[in-house]
């Protein structure tokens, strides 16, 4: 089923401009295209706090083929790369460098070669036939250091920056073939006519003041955040609240179902912050629960 280009476009912020060192995350293999996690869940469970280095990938998989109108014939585009133009609204010290198998810093084709064409992924096929391309997969990854984070950071609360990343396709083949006339095959849609970079601006990035995680808690009731860093390095830090002091118990799960970490704390009445170290733990996503007289709640947290 043909998508349009919006959809493709939306997949493709899903991947960003991000250092090798990331990967598609596998479990999205089978997915159609999309972003993962969605803005939603990535505003929950990826936010900056202060004095803490920031790290988090977002993995995406889009289309292969949209409709494009131009010149009064609508035809099917088959996709064979994407790339991010431009990144704006992230604070200063927050970077975004691509990743995943299909990568590149250049197009290594002479025939379709532009020095300009940087920071891309790519899924090649025989211009012409549909049947040897596949959606592009990939990832990108956002850091800063604890002291970008810190110079973004708002004195209480916490501030959220909206941002857009402007987006470009690049046509391998049209149905019906329109090269001749209207749309070359290899051409980037910024290129012609047809379209500008497109923006997309489902994402924020939040960072959060030195008192903003206690904040989103109710001191009064049995409450647990979203740890943070997440995804976790070192360490990650669980916050819970118990309206009177009392005994809390903590276990971490692999995605297996096998226990990694139990521990008992006795809790203060309000806010209490648990320091996970998760140095020797295997990479990968986690659930962890947080148990205080009967009541259990449940979250997930990643470790890289």
């Amino acid at each position: 089923m043909k998508k349009a280009l919006l959809f493709l476009v939306m997949g493709a912020l899903a991947t960003g401009t991000a250092s090798a060192q990331c990967s598609f995350d596998s479990q999205y293999a089978g997915a159609s295209g999309n972003f993962f996690p969605d803005s939603t869940t990535f505003l929950a469970n990826n936010y900056a706090t202060i004095n803490m280095a920031y790290d988090a990938t977002i993995s995406m998989k889009t289309i292969s083929d949209t409709l494009v109108t131009a010149g009064g014939f609508t035809v099917t585009a088959y996709i064979d790369a994407f790339k991010i133009y431009q990144i704006n609204g992230a604070p200063a010290g927050f970077n975004f460098t691509g990743g995943g198998d299909t990568y590149e810093t250049a197009d290594p084709r002479t025939d379709f070669n532009d020095p300009s064409d940087s920071t891309w992924w790519n899924n090649y096929g025989t211009p012409n036939n549909a049947t040897t391309l596949s959606p592009v997969q990939g990832c990108f990854q956002i850091t800063a250091d604890a002291a970008s984070v810190t110079a973004a950071a708002p004195v209480v609360g916490y501030t959220d920056y909206p941002v857009v990343v402007l987006v470009d396709a690049r046509v391998a083949a049209t149905n019906p073939d329109v090269s001749g006339f209207l749309l070359a095959n290899g051409t980037w849609l910024s290129e012609t006519s047809l379209a500008d970079p497109l923006p997309v601006d489902n994402y924020v990035l939040r960072v959060y003041g030195p008192t903003g995680v206690s904040e989103l808690l109710n001191g009064n009731v049995f409450d647990v955040a979203q740890s943070y860093p997440n995804p976790a390095t070192d360490h990650a830090m669980i916050s819970f609240t118990t309206p009177t002091p009392s005994n809390v118990e903590i276990r971490v799960y692999n995605m297996l179902g096998a226990l990694v970490h139990k521990d008992n704390v006795l809790s203060k009445k309000g806010v209490n912050d648990y320091k996970l170290r998760t140095d020797q733990m295997a990479s990968g996503l986690y659930i962890y629960t947080v148990s205080n007289n009967g009541k259990t709640i449940t979250k997930k947290m990643n470790v890289r």
